[in-house]
């Protein structure tokens, strides 16, 4: 009984896999014959880890640029090295003393945890911009601190000093998604900027950016 079941175990994997597998083709096949990817340069390659067996090789061997496909390394990596319940953190830290009229004698610094999450308009479930900032001045207030004679200073320096790599196409450097690496990110490195257009030939007015960046002006 006990062998039948593990024969049968066995064959429902299989058909599984098959099915799996055949449902895959179906897909490619799909995209192979539609009108938008009929002059694009694509493959896809899988296999199972286990046993090496093929999944999908439709041009694997191609060389393409991988783009967005190396995420999933990195994430892999983030999940293996970090577990599955990592949390990343910021952390408010006071240098100096605080009076008993609740003014800081010194610097609040913040320390970036390499969060990618601060105040993102991207991420789904991160808090706006507007109230993380709210948080943490809650969380000043709640220390005491009623005033600052002294710095608010920003700490990024849990990561290298190399943002971005030597390699790395201009065209991407001017867009949000190629900001450099950062311990300390903000609204996703990125600000909107409104303008209202002139007449034809005639410049146009820059109206504000958000999030307001001080000292910042346009020529």
């Amino acid at each position: 009984m006990i062998k039948y079941l593990k024969i049968l175990s066995l064959f429902i994997i299989v058909l599984n896999v098959s099915i799996y597998a055949q449902a895959i083709n179906e897909i490619v096949s799909s995209i192979k014959s539609s009108e938008e990817f009929k002059n694009a340069s694509w493959g896809i390659y899988a296999e199972f880890t286990d046993n090496g067996e093929v999944i999908i090789n439709f041009d694997g061997y191609k060389s393409l640029a991988p783009a967005s496909g190396l995420k999933i390394f990195t994430s892999s990596a983030a999940l293996n090295y970090l577990g599955e319940d990592f949390r990343f953190t910021t952390d408010l830290y006071v240098k100096g003393n605080v009076s008993n009229e609740g003014t800081l004698d010194g610097d609040l610094i913040i320390r970036g945890g390499g969060d990618p999450t601060l105040g993102s308009v991207i991420v789904k479930g991160s808090l706006p911009l507007d109230t993380l900032m709210q948080v943490w001045s809650e969380a000043v207030k709640a220390a005491g601190i009623k005033k600052i004679d002294g710095s608010v200073i920003s700490d990024d320096f849990l990561f290298d000093r190399v943002p971005l790599p030597d390699y790395y196409p201009w065209i991407d450097m001017g867009n949000y998604y190629g900001a450099g690496t950062s311990a300390l990110t903000i609204h996703d490195n990125l600000y909107f900027l409104y303008f209202k257009p002139g007449n034809p030939g005639e410049p146009a007015e820059i109206l504000r950016t958000y999030p307001v960046i001080p000292k910042l002006s346009f020529i």
